[in-house]
């Protein structure tokens, strides 16, 4: 069986920010990384503390992507 080493990079980011159009085109196009998954957080919290959520009342385009 063959073994092939891999590298797995974790970015985290906002909606709000507006890049991950950028960075998809720059992963795919410029560093040929052989796949990419983007995932839509729920709930999530920042370093000052803000929550960001998601609920059918408010949706925020704010919300935390890995």
């Amino acid at each position: 069986m063959a073994h092939q080493q891999v590298t797995i990079a974790r970015i985290y980011l906002r909606e709000g920010e507006h890049i991950l159009s950028k960075l998809m085109k720059f992963l795919h196009e410029e560093e040929r990384v052989a796949g990419v998954t983007v995932l839509r957080g729920m709930t999530g919290f920042s370093r000052n503390g803000k929550i960001r959520t998601a609920s059918l009342v408010d949706l925020s385009l704010d919300l935390p992507l890995v």
